[in-house]
């Protein structure tokens, strides 16, 4: 998909979900920032933002992420755990 369309939102967040689960975080970081920038509103992105920057120790970007999931889907429950656990 992303040799036809490289900017595909999906197809980059979860390109970038197959680096976190590989523990290639900065990878995923990377991938899932662009994604954002294409399709902002999702929050499942946010989220799996906010767990790679977890993964990298960078707390406070977690954070922020989490609470942009959140922001976009108040119910969100994976997006509060995750906010919880980086505390």
């Amino acid at each position: 998909i992303l040799r036809v369309d490289g900017s595909h939102p999906d197809a980059l967040h979860l390109l970038g979900v197959l680096h976190l689960q590989a523990g290639e975080h900065q990878q995923a970081i990377d991938l899932i920032e662009k994604a954002i920038d294409v399709a902002p509103q999702n929050p499942i992105y946010h989220c799996n933002l906010g767990t790679s920057y977890r993964g990298l120790r960078r707390f406070g970007r977690a954070i922020t992420s989490f609470q942009e999931a959140l922001r976009l889907k108040p119910d969100y429950a994976q997006a509060w755990y995750n906010l919880g656990c980086s505390h």
